[in-house]
């Protein structure tokens, strides 16, 4: 799978209770229209 990155989006970063969301957005080549977000979280590492 082909995938395009927007560079003008290319990933938004939040904090929420404590834990860290990665937002990614890509755009499928030749549907430029419809795109899909990948989001990945993770905790802080532990004390």
């Amino acid at each position: 799978m082909n995938v395009n990155f927007n560079d003008a989006h290319f990933y938004d970063i939040e904090r929420q209770d404590g834990l860290f969301y990665i937002t990614l957005r890509a755009i499928y080549v030749g549907s430029p229209s419809e795109g899909t977000k990948l989001r990945l979280f993770w905790t802080p590492e532990h004390i």
